[in-house]
């Protein structure tokens, strides 16, 4: 599976009026809509608006409006992908690197209007405002016509969706847009690298920018005073220079007085002027200040965030002590019971004595009887507090276990040695790691296909060797890994080396292409060829294949993933197949799973399914003929 840098996500800030372009679906960035007064949702297709009117029908706060929006207003070109969801006014550049099979399904004539005929009618108030970014041709243009018009102040927080590079023609790259919004005092709070081609970034503006600005804004209104002095001053001595020419004669001594007083007031004024100069470089060292003091800040965050891990610690001391009080009530209760004991055996003593004693045999009863009432409730007040103890505590800490442990089982099974694996993101968990990699070293497979490279191509062709040097026979497997993506496909080879496991590997490089499966369209791995190839070679026998299905990215469209069954149906259905999903826990991949289950059902192909109780939670069919 491809591997991603997970980015913390800050809950979204309360605010007074979101401003959403390009709004698609409104559902990432999520928390937006539930934190503002009043949101408005603008999108160039007719279809997607109508869904979002009937989304929030019953939420008074969000209005939807169909707009195209533009840089000039006016009629437009607008064009329509088969992922809906790139449709936009500029040809594609970059984007076309990333989904090689996005093609233009319509193209038309559209009226558009600019950001100030959206806006002013908004009337926005203040700043506390929210604008959500999402038109990736224009995002940069958009900005600089926001900031021109004076209505970018309005916003004290942006959401963009970008790229590191131009997806279209003429559109800004995230190092591009990350500068200019530094240059207008807005700062860059978090980037969402859950899908890294397209990750989302949120800025928030500065708090020292606008104390900067009116500093700024107070030293350019004195220089203006200061030079409409001198002007001035100097139209007055080219009077008095008008004046001594006509009265040379008579007054010559008096004018070269005035010149030199004058002369004094201008050297007055420059010296002002460079007083105001040297306060310019000052507001520059304080600027400098401020910019390392907001490092300091970001240093300060790093610091907290490393020590979670001190607070982890404590958590298990304390899960110690409560182990310790426990230990310590239970005790205490024996020695209550001892004491009932006791009292009971006095009870039973006293039934000997006399009629006066039979009154003090009833009070001992009586209290005896109060007793066992208070002990029972003791003890269920004290069963009750463990167990809370016990479960908030297995809560926090059961997974953190389980994955350490199926690490563990992994390394030891595997010999990772000094080479460990990322487990956490977006590829596969320790514990499915770990129930592949049994599988493969105890049953042996004619071949093992992946959808979707990274950590779980490696642990595959060393369960493979692992089962090699136990001296199994292992047919001569190899595992088919089919990556659409070059970086993870470099970052996979790369592992692939460094585990010396090449003679295992087969990757595949399979950029996405469009496919049509059961009357509909979907953008899969070019893999045709490869599983024709494998089919060839397994001519004439029935072969074990092991299929992990972990790709493409839920972002390539809706059930992303189920035409990998169909395709190995087409080429390799004679043969028995065992199928693994990952990501199970996912709506689209549940209901992935479900069409796959019907079609095994209308082929008439036997299988035994299994839900596999793991941290993303996993799905497995056996399939025999």
């Amino acid at each position: 599976m491809s591997e991603t840098t997970a980015m913390s996500k800050t809950a979204a800030q309360h605010t007074e009026q979101l401003i959403w372009l390009g709004a698609g679906s409104a559902t990432e960035p999520a928390g937006l809509i539930a934190n503002a007064n009043q949101v408005l949702l603008v999108e160039a297709r007719k279809a997607a608006c109508q869904q979002l009117t009937a989304q929030f029908s019953a939420n008074s706060k969000v209005s939807v409006k169909q707009a195209v929006i533009s840089l000039d207003g006016g009629e437009v070109n607008f064009t329509e992908y088969n992922l809906a969801e790139f449709s936009a006014l500029s040809p594609l550049t970059g984007l076309t690197e990333l989904f090689p099979g996005l093609t233009a399904v319509k193209s038309r004539p559209q009226p558009s209007l600019t950001l100030s005929e959206l806006l002013t009618p908004l009337a926005l108030s203040g700043n506390n405002n929210t604008l959500v970014l999402d038109i990736a041709d224009l995002n940069l243009a958009l900005l600089k016509q926001l900031q021109a018009s004076g209505q970018l102040e309005k916003f004290n927080q942006l959401y963009l969706q970008g790229s590191s590079i131009a997806l279209y023609q003429g559109a800004a790259t995230l190092t591009q847009l990350n500068s200019w919004l530094a240059q207008q005092g807005f700062l860059l709070q978090t980037q969402d690298n859950t899908d890294p081609d397209l990750p989302w970034l949120q800025f928030c503006v500065n708090p020292l920018w606008q104390p900067l600005q009116q500093a700024q804004q107070q030293h350019r209104a004195e220089q203006a005073k200061a030079g409409q002095a001198q002007a001035e001053l100097t139209k007055q001595l080219n009077a008095v220079k008008q004046q001594v020419v006509e009265n040379n004669a008579q007054h010559q001594q008096q004018l070269l007085e005035q010149k030199r007083q004058f002369e004094q007031k201008l050297a007055q004024l420059t010296q002002q002027l460079a007083q105001r100069v040297s306060e310019n470089e000052t507001l520059q060292q304080q600027q400098a200040a401020a910019k390392v003091a907001a490092e300091k800040s970001q240093a300060e965050l790093q610091g907290r965030l490393a020590g979670m891990d001190a607070e982890l610690q404590q958590a298990l001391k304390q899960r110690q002590t409560a182990e310790q009080q426990i230990h310590s009530l239970n005790e205490t209760l024996e020695q209550q019971a001892q004491h009932l004991a006791k009292l009971q055996q006095q009870l039973a003593q006293a039934t000997q004595h006399n009629t006066q004693l039979n009154a003090d045999n009833a009070a001992l009863t009586a209290q005896s009887q109060v007793y066992q009432q208070w002990q029972a409730a003791q003890s269920q007040q004290l069963d009750a507090v463990q167990q809370k103890m016990v479960t908030e505590l297995n809560k926090s800490l059961s997974n953190s276990v389980k994955q350490m442990e199926a690490f563990i089982g992994l390394r030891d099974l595997l010999g990772f040695g000094q080479m460990p694996l990322n487990y956490h993101g977006w590829p596969i968990s320790a514990d499915i790691g770990l129930y592949l990699a049994k599988k493969v070293v105890s049953e042996p497979f004619d071949y093992i296909i992946e959808f979707g490279s990274g950590t779980s191509t490696v642990v595959f062709a060393r369960a493979l060797h692992t089962r090699e040097k136990q001296g199994a026979n292992d047919n001569g497997c190899k595992v088919v890994s089919f990556e659409h993506n070059k970086t993870y496909l470099q970052k996979t080879a790369a592992d692939i080396a460094a585990h010396q496991v090449e003679d295992r590997v087969d990757l595949v490089y399979a950029p996405l292409v469009e496919l049509q499966c059961d009357d509909s369209s979907y953008l899969f791995y070019s893999c045709d060829d490869k599983l024709a190839e494998i089919s060839q070679q397994l001519q004439g026998k029935e072969g074990r294949i092991l299929v992990l299905v972990d790709g493409p990215p839920a972002s390539t469209g809706p059930l992303a993933r189920y035409p990998a069954i169909p395709q190995i149906l087409k080429y390799l259905a004679r043969h028995q197949l065992h199928i693994v999903m990952d990501d199970y826990v996912r709506e689209d991949e549940k209901k992935a799973a479900a069409k796959w289950s019907k079609l095994f059902e209308e082929r008439g192909i036997k299988h035994h399914k299994e839900l596999l109780n793991f941290e993303k939670v996993g799905f497995s069919w056996i399939l025999n003929h």
